[in-house]
Protein backbone atom coordinates (compact mmCIF):
# COMPACT_ATOMS: atom_id res chain seq x y z
CA UNK A 1 0.00 0.00 0.00
CA UNK A 2 0.71 3.26 -0.82
CA UNK A 3 -0.17 6.49 0.89
CA UNK A 4 0.87 9.49 -1.87
CA UNK A 5 0.19 13.25 0.01
CA UNK A 6 0.64 16.46 -1.86
CA UNK A 7 2.86 19.07 0.18
CA UNK A 8 3.52 21.14 -2.76
CA UNK A 9 0.85 21.09 -5.71
CA UNK A 10 2.84 23.97 -7.75
CA UNK A 11 5.71 22.23 -7.88
CA UNK A 12 3.68 18.62 -7.78
CA UNK A 13 5.90 16.69 -4.91
CA UNK A 14 4.10 14.59 -2.36
CA UNK A 15 5.09 12.39 0.33
CA UNK A 16 4.78 8.89 -0.77
CA UNK A 17 4.46 6.52 2.19
CA UNK A 18 4.73 2.53 1.44
CA UNK A 19 4.80 -0.39 3.20
CA UNK A 20 5.65 -3.30 1.01
CA UNK A 21 4.58 -6.87 1.17
CA UNK A 22 7.16 -8.13 4.27
CA UNK A 23 5.54 -4.80 6.42
CA UNK A 24 8.69 -2.66 6.15
CA UNK A 25 7.72 1.21 5.64
CA UNK A 26 9.39 3.89 3.77
CA UNK A 27 8.90 7.32 3.27
CA UNK A 28 10.30 9.51 0.12
CA UNK A 29 9.39 12.85 -1.37
CA UNK A 30 8.97 12.67 -5.03
CA UNK A 31 8.29 14.62 -7.90
CA UNK A 32 5.63 12.26 -9.89
CA UNK A 33 3.40 13.88 -12.36
CA UNK A 34 1.28 10.77 -12.74
CA UNK A 35 0.61 10.85 -9.21
CA UNK A 36 -0.33 14.30 -9.76
CA UNK A 37 -2.66 13.77 -12.67
CA UNK A 38 -4.19 10.63 -11.25
CA UNK A 39 -5.07 12.98 -7.99
CA UNK A 40 -6.20 15.88 -9.91
CA UNK A 41 -8.67 13.70 -12.10
CA UNK A 42 -10.71 12.90 -8.61
CA UNK A 43 -11.15 9.56 -10.31
CA UNK A 44 -11.03 5.76 -9.17
CA UNK A 45 -8.28 3.77 -11.43
CA UNK A 46 -8.61 0.27 -11.49
CA UNK A 47 -6.89 -1.97 -13.50
CA UNK A 48 -7.83 -5.25 -12.63
CA UNK A 49 -5.10 -7.40 -15.16
CA UNK A 50 -2.15 -5.64 -14.82
CA UNK A 51 -0.53 -8.95 -17.21
CA UNK A 52 -2.37 -7.54 -20.05
CA UNK A 53 -1.40 -3.63 -19.47
CA UNK A 54 1.38 -3.07 -17.59
CA UNK A 55 0.58 0.71 -17.07
CA UNK A 56 2.91 1.30 -20.52
CA UNK A 57 5.91 0.56 -17.92
CA UNK A 58 9.45 -0.73 -19.62
CA UNK A 59 10.16 -4.81 -18.17
CA UNK A 60 12.87 -2.72 -16.41
CA UNK A 61 10.44 -0.33 -14.49
CA UNK A 62 8.12 -3.40 -13.92
CA UNK A 63 10.88 -5.82 -12.35
CA UNK A 64 12.04 -2.27 -10.29
CA UNK A 65 8.40 -1.96 -9.00
CA UNK A 66 8.24 -5.33 -7.66
CA UNK A 67 11.67 -5.47 -6.06
CA UNK A 68 10.37 -2.51 -3.79
CA UNK A 69 7.02 -3.98 -3.46
CA UNK A 70 8.28 -7.33 -2.58
CA UNK A 71 5.33 -8.66 -4.69
CA UNK A 72 4.41 -9.00 -8.43
CA UNK A 73 1.18 -6.50 -8.50
CA UNK A 74 -1.23 -8.16 -11.08
CA UNK A 75 -4.46 -5.69 -9.78
CA UNK A 76 -4.02 -2.31 -8.65
CA UNK A 77 -6.79 0.29 -7.27
CA UNK A 78 -6.08 4.46 -6.72
CA UNK A 79 -8.18 6.24 -4.75
CA UNK A 80 -8.12 10.23 -4.28
CA UNK A 81 -8.50 11.47 -1.40
CA UNK A 82 -8.49 15.03 -0.59
CA UNK A 83 -4.68 15.64 -0.66
CA UNK A 84 -3.61 12.47 -2.94
CA UNK A 85 -3.85 9.17 -3.36
CA UNK A 86 -4.04 6.01 -1.96
CA UNK A 87 -2.95 2.73 -4.16
CA UNK A 88 -3.14 -0.79 -3.41
CA UNK A 89 -1.75 -3.66 -4.99
CA UNK A 90 -2.58 -7.23 -4.54
CA UNK A 91 -1.10 -10.27 -6.46
CA UNK A 92 -4.61 -11.92 -7.79
CA UNK A 93 -5.83 -11.00 -11.21
CA UNK A 94 -9.39 -9.00 -11.04
CA UNK A 95 -8.63 -8.45 -7.09
CA UNK A 96 -10.74 -5.61 -6.44
CA UNK A 97 -14.05 -6.08 -6.39
CA UNK A 98 -16.61 -3.17 -6.82
CA UNK A 99 -17.54 -4.01 -3.15
CA UNK A 100 -13.70 -3.93 -2.37
CA UNK A 101 -13.35 -0.83 -3.91
CA UNK A 102 -16.35 0.83 -2.69
CA UNK A 103 -14.82 0.05 0.82
CA UNK A 104 -11.43 1.88 -0.06
CA UNK A 105 -13.25 5.16 -1.43
CA UNK A 106 -14.79 4.98 2.39
CA UNK A 107 -11.22 5.40 3.85
CA UNK A 108 -10.14 7.68 1.39
CA UNK A 109 -13.19 9.59 2.22
CA UNK A 110 -12.44 9.56 5.97
CA UNK A 111 -8.70 10.09 5.65
CA UNK A 112 -9.52 13.50 3.62
CA UNK A 113 -11.91 14.36 6.73
CA UNK A 114 -8.65 14.04 9.13
CA UNK A 115 -6.68 17.30 9.90
CA UNK A 116 -3.60 16.37 9.15
CA UNK A 117 -4.57 14.99 5.38
CA UNK A 118 -6.85 17.53 4.80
Amino acid sequence: MTIHRVIDEEEKRFTSDLVNASTEYSRVETHRLRVYDDWKTGKVICQRDLTRNMEGLPEKSIKHREAILGIPSRSTVNVPYAKGTIVLRITELNGFSDARVEVLLLMANTLSLAPIFA
